[in-house]
């Protein structure tokens, strides 16, 4: 993550005691990221579809992802490839790409991201062994950068310090509108 480093979230969320800052001053820190990040943003309108734009620029709330859940993140050289023995494997033709899928909190969004032309991809993730079933948590923070070579940058960090970061040239982005038939209480159970 570019401008929000699990460290700089963790201690202005009082999650872990910073040696290097107060809360105070991990509080402002994090204030002054978010600034330069919008700042930043303003530089990828065109660059990413509008509504990917509006996305990163806008969303918060319902239409946002903080609290969301991961459902999906695969990368791979033939996501589109169906492995049936209908069609051969085009070796030397697939490139890379990543996919992401995400749930909002209220269950009423559903975000995809594909990101296609990756030139780097990293993933984190540390089960606490505290609990049981092992999972990446609560998404706290995402962000949609300019990266070196005209490449473009997206980073997910949950609260429980997990990471999803990609470089790629492409991002393709979907939210749908999900229909929810159950009670808000039942994602509890």
């Amino acid at each position: 993550m570019k401008y929000f480093p699990y460290s700089l979230v963790a201690a202005a969320n009082d999650w872990e005691e910073s040696p290097a800052l107060t809360m105070a001053e991990a509080e402002i820190a994090l204030t002054k990221a978010f600034k330069d990040y919008f700042q930043q943003l303003e530089s990828l309108r065109g660059r990413v579809s509008q509504a990917a734009w509006e996305f990163f620029r806008n969303g918060s709330g319902e239409r946002g992802l903080h609290d969301a859940r991961l459902l999906n993140f695969t990368i791979g050289d033939g996501l589109s490839y169906v492995p049936d023995g209908s069609a051969h494997y085009r070796l030397n033709r697939q490139a890379a790409e990543a996919r992401i899928e995400f749930i909002n909190y209220e269950q009423t969004f559903h975000y995809q991201f594909r990101a296609t032309g990756i030139r780097r991809s990293t993933s984190t993730f540390e089960a606490d062994d505290f609990y049981p079933k092992r999972r990446f948590g609560d998404l706290y923070v995402y962000e949609l950068t300019v990266s070196e070579d005209h490449h473009l940058g997206l980073g997910f960090l949950f609260a429980d310090g997990a990471e999803i970061s990609l470089e790629f040239r492409k991002l393709i982005f979907r939210r749908s509108r999900l229909r929810r038939r159950y009670p808000i209480n039942a994602m509890y159970d």
